[in-house]
């Protein structure tokens, strides 16, 4: 074992003494054998009653519970021994507890059932048209089926579009894909249509056009979420966007077979399921995600429905937050914990807690956890 040597402050004055030290075992234990040996020689170190020992090397205090293998001590400096008043205990506060995950709804739910508020009001001037006789279709009943047509392209449309306008995917492309999900959705709609032929009387005529509003709002949201689902992956998002999409489709139904103007119930109608179906597909494509991250400010400004940007974090699948074209940051999600890489080459990275802000250059975005059943 090396032999070091050990330089102190006693009550005679500075003093270097050699003890030998096992490179291996903790410094602690060998320096109570070394106080030990000077008490046992009448050498006492000096300083106050309340003072503690400290172990300097090359100008470094050490760890005494470490070996000095483990800190690298060599024995061609010495050890220096100094009593030393303890450090004061700084009282840290507590650790503020993070927010539990909850149930919000997402504001790109609020979005898609504005856009489907505007798709059903242009389907509904289209359709009003229709009645008065503009264009080549004359019955009733054609005069319905094109309204409905043009109420599911239009609604699928728009709502195509704003959910790739959320997602920075090409709202052009959006539209295009939810027009055409839309068109496919009514028409087939439309075929079912004539499978069951309109009822007469009252009550009959009444649930014939709750069941046929039902079906156009469920079945066009079904087409809507497969149509953008790859770009979300959300499991159950058909069933989920459908059923919800279902129940305002009733309602519209209810609305438009009520007694008194028609064409007032028809406009109500529209809208209502068209916010129904807007809502529907979002809540739908968000509602199993663990988390999200939305865009909540620019230059200290809120964003509206236009400017929302929202993405649904999926386990392993990187989402970039940009600043001017290029990826300032990107989140990944491992489980229920998610990650931030500020670092290009992502070599450093830390947690996010749920509700935590994310500055980047000129936009302020906002992360959050959701309960998932």
């Amino acid at each position: 074992m090396p032999a070091y040597d050990l330089e102190f402050l006693s009550a005679g004055g500075p003093q270097r003494r050699r003890f030998t030290l096992d490179d291996d075992r903790p410094l602690r234990g060998q320096l109570e054998h070394v106080l030990a040996e000077l008490d046992r020689a009448s050498v006492v170190l000096q300083g106050g009653p309340a003072d503690e020992l400290v172990v300097y090397w090359n100008g470094t205090a050490l760890d005494p519970s470490r070996t000095p293998a483990a800190l690298g001590v060599t024995p061609d400096r010495p050890l220096q021994l100094r009593m030393q008043r303890p450090r004061p205990q700084v009282a840290l506060p507590p650790p503020v507890p993070e927010a539990a995950p909850d149930d919000f709804m997402p504001k790109g739910v609020h979005a898609g059932a504005a856009l489907g508020v505007a798709g059903g009001a242009l389907a509904w001037g289209l359709a009003a048209l229709l009645s008065d006789g503009v264009g080549p279709l004359r019955s009733p009943e054609s005069v319905d089926a094109a309204a409905g047509l043009a109420w599911a392209g239009l609604v699928g449309a728009l709502v195509g579009w704003g959910h790739r306008r959320r997602t920075d995917g090409g709202a052009a492309a959006g539209a295009a894909r939810g027009l055409l999900a839309g068109l496919v959705a009514g028409v087939a709609w439309g075929a079912l249509r004539l499978t069951v032929p309109e009822q007469t009387g009252s009550a009959g005529a009444a649930a014939w056009r709750v069941g046929s509003w039902l079906l156009l709002a469920a079945v066009v949201a079904a087409a809507l979420a497969l149509a953008v689902r790859a770009d979300r992956g959300a499991s159950g998002a058909l069933g989920r966007a459908a059923g919800w999409a279902a129940v305002a489709g009733a309602l519209a139904g209810a609305i438009g077979a009520l007694p008194g103007e028609p064409m007032l119930w028809q406009a109500l109608a529209f809208v209502v399921a068209g916010a129904g179906v807007g809502g529907a597909v979002a809540w739908g494509l968000t509602h199993a995600a663990a988390a999200l991250v939305e865009l909540e400010a620019r230059d200290e400004r809120p964003v509206g429905v236009a400017s929302l940007r929202e993405w649904v974090l999926l386990d392993g699948r990187p989402v970039q937050l940009r600043e001017g074209g290029d990826a300032t940051v990107t989140l990944v999600l491992d489980g229920t914990r998610c990650r931030l890489y500020a670092d290009p080459a992502g070599r450093s990275s830390r947690l996010l807690r749920h509700d935590e802000r994310i500055v980047v250059g000129r936009s302020r975005y906002r992360f959050r956890r959701r309960v998932v059943a």
